[in-house]
């Protein structure tokens, strides 16, 4: 399983870098970018991105590829800085550029969308993001049909948009359906556990916020029996314990909750991922399921130290 907070920001300026642009300026630019990426100057990163985006739509005009992914990297380049406003007319500008070259329903764009909702979620901008997660999915659902297993994480996107609104019988059976795609994704091979037990405690959220209690705590049981297997099988990675946690306290095990919250970050500090921008998302869902403990202390600490990191 991916760690959390793996950082976009990263992959973006990697695949910016890796592009073969011509010319003794694009690889001066080029250099540049992949020094800041590396010492992990982000303000730089993007002082340089506005600088070469501005070139770059002076020499090719409005809907060139370069442009675009230019515009990707900077949008993503915000986004790990939690410039979320920032973010998004650059992520938009990427979209209309892609529309213009391929056509609207191009599976390249449901992509993009899926960033975009991402900044529009962190934004506060709730129906936004589920305009933006719906339009994704059509964009795969069209492209691979509605029974493929690419859909999950689509769909799991979409939930968490409609969790952002409260529509959480919606976010339950956006979920339902993510994880019976996922299930027979497994039961060919192509996906493997815990992932699907980390959709299952977010299921079992959504149950329990539209007050269907037994099904939340089936949801919770199914998960943790899943999840403690697969923290047995690899003892030494932090990054699923939060969501080992989460069952935990949805199962009202509160001081197991904490214990292994504690454990998580302690483990992730030994392994150094604390230490910049990759540790974010980790920390913000640490501090998500202290917050539903009712820890407001260790909250304002974790969300501090993010602050530090951002800064």
């Amino acid at each position: 399983m991916k760690r959390a907070g793996e950082l976009l920001v990263l992959v973006v300026l990697c695949s910016l870098t890796g592009l073969a642009f011509a010319g003794e300026a694009a690889k001066e630019f080029q250099s540049k970018l992949e020094t800041f990426r590396a010492e992990k100057h982000y303000g730089q990163a993007i002082a340089l991105l506005n600088d070469e985006i501005k070139k770059e739509e002076q020499a090719n005009g409005p809907n060139s590829e370069r442009l675009m992914r230019l515009l990707q990297g900077l949008g993503g380049a915000h986004m790990e800085l939690g410039e979320f406003s920032e973010a998004e007319p650059s992520l938009e500008q990427a979209i209309r550029i892609l529309e213009t070259n391929k056509g609207p329903d191009y599976v390249d764009i449901a992509v993009y969308l899926m960033d975009l909702e991402s900044a529009y979620l962190q934004d506060g901008k709730a129906d936004k993001a589920e305009a933006a997660a719906k339009r994704s999915l059509e964009i795969i659902e069209k492209q691979f049909g509605p029974d493929d297993a690419r859909l999950w994480n689509y769909l799991r996107n979409l939930s968490l948009a409609y969790t952002a609104s409260a529509k959480h019988d919606e976010a339950a059976r956006t979920l339902e359906r993510a994880i019976s795609l996922r299930e027979k994704a497994a039961a060919k091979g192509n996906e493997k556990e815990p992932e699907g037990a980390v959709f299952r405690v977010e299921l079992a959220e959504a149950y329990q916020a539209a007050g269907r209690k037994e099904e939340a705590k089936k949801q919770f049981e199914s998960a943790l029996a899943t999840l403690k297997q697969a923290t047995t099988d690899d003892p030494d990675e932090p990054g699923i314990l939060p969501y080992v946690a989460k069952a935990h306290l949805g199962l009202n095990n509160v001081p197991e909750a904490e214990r292994l919250l504690a454990q998580s970050i302690e483990m992730s500090e030994k392994k150094g991922r604390l230490d910049d921008l990759g540790g974010v998302g980790f920390l913000e869902i640490a501090a998500k399921v202290y917050g539903q403990m009712g820890n407001a202390a260790k909250v304002q600490e974790l969300e501090q130290r993010v602050k530090k990191i951002r800064d």
